[in-house]
């Protein structure tokens, strides 16, 4: 298991996700989100459980729209790092990828440190 460090900066983490379907043409993005409570590992400083924040946007959009979503997270320390990537990215998929752009709100869909995390920082 990794060890855990917190994030540099102030100690938050942001976090978006993205998800698309080879089923179909809609391209899913939620909004930039602070993850409270949330993990760097401290030897790769990847997100730690970021394969459990896939999963939970995945199973919300399968769920209210799509099945078959193929699920990625971005995450960063600094937010306005982020809401750059968050905005290239927009942008390539409104050029590259034909179909629609759909975002999900920060009211309709949020990430939550999954609860065996919480437990062990305990």
């Amino acid at each position: 298991m990794a060890i855990a460090m917190q994030a540099k900066d102030d100690g938050r983490i942001y976090v978006f996700g993205v998800s698309t379907s080879f089923k179909d043409s809609i391209v899913y993005i939620s909004a930039v989100q602070d993850l409270q409570g949330a993990s760097l590992q401290k030897k790769t400083g990847f997100l730690e459980y970021r394969s459990t924040y896939a999963a939970e946007f995945q199973q919300y959009l399968e769920a209210k729209y799509q099945s078959n979503q193929t699920c990625a997270i971005f995450f960063a320390t600094d937010r306005n790092k982020l809401e750059k990537k968050y905005l290239k990215l927009r942008r390539r998929m409104n050029k590259e990828k034909p179909g629609t752009l759909k975002e999900i709100s920060s009211a309709d869909f949020q990430f939550s440190v999954p609860a065996f995390h919480k437990t062990e920082e305990q």
